[in-house]
């Protein structure tokens, strides 16, 4: 696979991805994130700024033909202490037919989504996509309202929730 700018480009990366990243190489990464039943609960998918990011994600004595790091890049971040900063840029409600199918929901079926770059001593390390299932509803409440006749505080004085 073509690493270079222009090979991502081709390679199905976003332009603005390539564009986020400095132009440089870029790895893709893709996971489901799921839960102790094997649920998805979230999929992401990033892409790596590898003139920023070899050392991380890549592993010489990894067991896969790319080299890649064979366990979630989040723990050998946490063991180098590596101190990053992360920039959310959009947050979005859509549809999609791949990830419904894929999860076993309804094609109608709305999620939450999200993307946002992490930087590295000032250099874009990473752009990273993210789209939740409606399953976190179990774990973390509901998305939507859940009764329409919540009303917004107008007083200062009133710090008492509806």
């Amino acid at each position: 696979m073509d690493f270079s700018a222009a090979g991502a480009r081709a390679n199905g990366v976003p332009a603005d991805v390539v564009n986020e990243l400095g132009g440089s190489a870029v790895l893709q990464r893709e996971v489901d994130l799921c839960d102790a039943h094997g649920w998805p609960l979230c999929y992401a998918t990033s892409w790596w700024n590898l003139n920023n990011a070899d050392n991380i994600i890549l592993d010489d004595g990894a067991d896969n033909a790319f080299g890649a790091l064979d366990r979630p890049v989040w723990l050998k971040l946490a063991e180098n202490k590596t101190e990053l900063f992360r920039e959310v840029r959009r947050v979005y409600r859509g549809t999609s037919d791949v990830l419904a199918t894929a999860w076993g929901l309804p094609l109608t079926t709305s999620f939450w989504a999200r993307h946002y770059i992490f930087w590295c001593a000032g250099k874009p390390l990473c752009v990273i996509h993210e789209v939740m299932s409606p399953r976190l509803v179990a774990h973390l409440g509901p998305s939507e309202p859940t009764s329409p006749s919540r009303r917004a505080f107008s007083d200062p004085q009133d710090d008492v929730w509806p």
